[in-house]
């Protein structure tokens, strides 16, 4: 009966339009016929202009009158029937339904190089009875081009969404070998996210290093690094090297050897000192005589660090952690003394703890409770028996605007998420039984996050010290850029000697519950089922945090002893590895400075 009355309906109003459409044009163009009657033949001395003006009124008569058809004929085709249905009719009633038959595809080893992009189109179909909405298309890497694709999809139609990758970039991964993510966003109501691989082995013709780096060296350090250029082609491989001069920009001689005749060749690279202080990056061009590759380009780095380093260079207030501590590094050859610190604020209390006489010390500045955070400019004075530096300078902050938190950091002093767990021993842990426990460390990190390799250590030193207390702590391995098996993630922990009892959640169910968007992210839950603490990424106080908190949760003491590792081997800023929940991208990060 609703179907009929609109047809009724549009019937009545096709009618309407059809009526007044011929209406307007008898209407419009009878004056005008009359006129043109009445009107005598005009004499050439006629006013130009008054002709003009006529045939503009005529133009803009007949306009109006072949716009009154196109209307009627629109609304003519909108009373037909027609098999497609409106957009806002398709959204109506319906539920989709995203389908892909193979969300994984393997390339097999391709031949890498500049200008070679492999290509691969996934189809999606739509099995439900609903307009399946393309919301995002989103590659994890750059490397990854998606093509032009539709973005929705009606009930029983498929779709092409095409992808090619730069083989270049891929050869450079480990053994050639690549699996790169695609996240597709859907309104499917059951599974709204699909997930696509695309792997394979791309191989140069001829394998180098890109990049050869020796990191942080001092500036009368003499090394070498050796590495191997591997041709991959049934052709004997020449290379030459070209002349090259050492220059304080570029402190470096090349040697090339030949290991295997026309195979395998050694690249040898050694530092010549003085190294000036800052980045040195040096590049070599290597010829060969490989038509598909011509030249292999090398890359070298290195860091050199100021004679006397101090970190951080800034000194900021946060009122969860009073004690900051900075670091003071003697990176030359003669010893230098921290002789004394001061702040130009009687509120502060500075205390010097001698790591390694004249080389490294770390000064710890404390806050107050209910410090007074509108203070500014204030700066912490290092005294050293330095000739060329007898004082260094640390400006010290607060925080004027609050930074915003992470959304891991929101959850602290809330309950904590609903959760169950059960170990890889088969041990089980749910929000009912913390009550049970004084504390449960919960640390979510990835096997290939190289940030959760240096902080999960560190948070298993303090489950050493907390062994013979009620504490539990457990590390969840979530998926960052590749799932890893339960075989892999235990020869990692073995490997990383982590004693914590481990649970893997490898389809990511449990981290985003707690919001963990960045690697590590790591939790104190408290027995009354609250988050009492959240700590991201390898920050330089890790342990004297976990110790002091786990210290008040179990009855013991507030505060605990910082140690050299606690001070001196983190990260200064405190690197993450942030991963976007809906396309799985990673990036490093300092903590605390947002995403």
């Amino acid at each position: 009966m609703r179907a009929l009355k609109r047809g009724l309906t549009k019937g009545l109003t096709l009618q309407a339009a059809l009526m007044f459409a011929l209406l307007g044009s008898v209407l419009l163009a009878a004056p005008a016929s009359a006129q043109d009657a009445a009107d005598p033949p005009k004499a050439k001395k006629d006013d130009k202009r008054s002709a003009d003006k006529k045939k503009d009124k005529k133009k803009a008569r007949d306009d109006n009158a072949a716009k009154d058809k196109k209307e009627a004929k629109a609304a003519k085709d909108a009373d037909e029937p027609t098999t497609e249905s409106t957009e806002d009719e398709e959204d109506l009633g319906g539920t989709p339904k995203a389908v892909i038959a193979e969300a994984t595809h393997d390339f097999g080893t391709v031949w890498a190089s500049a200008d070679n992009f492999i290509k691969h189109t996934f189809t999606i179909k739509n099995e439900g009875d609903g307009l399946l909405k393309i919301l995002s298309v989103k590659p994890a890497c750059g490397c990854t081009l998606a093509g032009d694709h539709p973005d929705r999809l009606k009930p029983g139609e498929s779709g092409e969404f095409p992808f090619k990758l730069k083989t270049e970039t891929l050869a450079h991964a480990k053994d050639g070998k690549f699996s790169k993510a695609v996240t597709i966003t859907t309104n499917d109501p059951e599974k709204p996210t699909l997930r696509l691989l695309l792997e394979g082995t791309a191989r140069f013709h001829v394998a180098a290093p890109a990049l050869i780096s020796f990191g942080t060296l001092k500036a009368d350090v003499d090394t070498e690094r050796t590495e191997t250029i591997t041709n991959n082609t049934d052709k004997p491989l020449k290379l030459t090297l070209p002349e090259t001069k050492v220059t304080p920009e570029s402190p470096f001689k090349y040697e090339l050897v030949e290991k295997e005749e026309g195979k395998v060749y050694e690249l040898k690279v050694r530092t010549v000192p003085p190294l000036q202080e800052g980045r040195i990056n040096g590049e070599l061009k290597i010829q060969t005589n490989i038509e598909e590759q011509k030249e292999l380009n090398v890359r070298v780095a290195l860091n050199v660090p100021p004679r006397l380093l101090v970190r951080p260079s800034l000194v900021v207030y946060d009122p969860k952690r009073l004690t900051r501590p900075v670091t003071f590094t003697n990176n030359g050859s003669t010893d230098v003394k921290v002789t004394g610190a001061t702040t130009d604020d009687p509120a502060l209390d500075v205390e010097i703890e001698e790591m390694d006489a004249g080389k490294n010390y770390t000064i710890k500045v404390t806050f107050p409770e209910n410090y007074d955070s509108s203070k500014t400019d204030r700066k912490l004075v290092i005294k050293t028996d330095d000739p060329e530096k007898p004082e260094i300078e640390v400006p010290i902050r607060t925080q004027a605007v609050a930074q915003r938190k992470r959304p891991a950091e929101e959850l602290e002093g809330k309950p904590a998420p609903e959760f169950k767990l059960t170990s890889t021993a088969g041990k089980s842990l749910d929000n009912a039984s913390l009550s049970t426990h004084d504390a449960v460390v919960l640390s979510f990190w990835a096997a290939d996050c190289p940030y959760c390799k240096k902080a999960l250590p560190r948070v298993d030193s303090v489950r050493e010290e907390f062994k013979d207390k009620n504490v539990r702590f457990i590390n969840v391995a979530e998926t960052m850029r590749k799932k890893f098996s339960d075989e892999e993630l235990k020869k990692v922990t073995e490997e990383l000697k982590l004693g914590g009892e481990l649970v893997t959640d490898q389809e990511n169910t449990l981290g985003p519950k707690f919001k963990a968007t960045s690697y590590p992210t790591m939790f104190i839950l408290g027995k009354s089922g609250k988050v009492e603490m959240v700590s991201i990424g390898n920050v330089p106080t890790l342990e004297i945090d976990f110790k002091k908190k786990l210290a008040l949760l179990t009855g013991g003491q507030a505060e605990a002893p910082a140690t050299a590792a606690e001070t001196g081997t983190a990260d200064a800023a405190g690197a993450v590895t942030t991963v976007d929940d809906a396309t799985g991208m990673t990036k490093t990060s300092a903590s605390g400075q947002g995403k």
